[in-house]
């Protein structure tokens, strides 16, 4: 018999599974980053493990499953997380480098700009 705790559990687990792959949806021009392959493990960890859990536990009498997998849930989502924040980390490292590339940019066309009114004047 379904219970109140089972509907916010299954909610949870929808609105986390269905977060995880909107991230990998979102970030597929990255796939071969290894920050994009642990997003993926944790993804799957988190979401088909959890269902080929439920699917064994169905036959039989005693189904108490929910340990395995709140466990699942939790091993796969910290991998997931893992992941985000290792692209996170690549994403700032690159954003800092054009700014730095911008910069140099603003700093060389000034120069030049100096070097072509000397040149004028001399």
């Amino acid at each position: 018999m379904a219970t109140p705790s089972n509907h916010i559990f299954l909610a949870l687990f929808v609105g986390i599974s269905l977060g995880m792959w909107m991230a990998l949806v979102v970030l597929r021009g990255s796939w071969r980053s290894p920050a994009w392959c642990l997003m993926v493990g944790g993804t799957l960890i988190a979401t088909l493990l959890p269902a080929g859990i439920t699917a064994s536990f169905l036959y039989q009498e005693n189904f108490f499953a929910l340990p395995p997998i709140l466990l699942s849930l939790a091993v796969g989502s910290f991998v997931f997380a893992i992941g985000f924040v290792m692209h996170a980390l690549q994403t700032a490292r690159a954003l800092e480098r054009l700014a730095e590339l911008e910069q140099l940019t603003a700093v060389m066309g000034e120069e030049i700009s100096e070097k072509q009114r000397e040149k004028k004047v001399g």
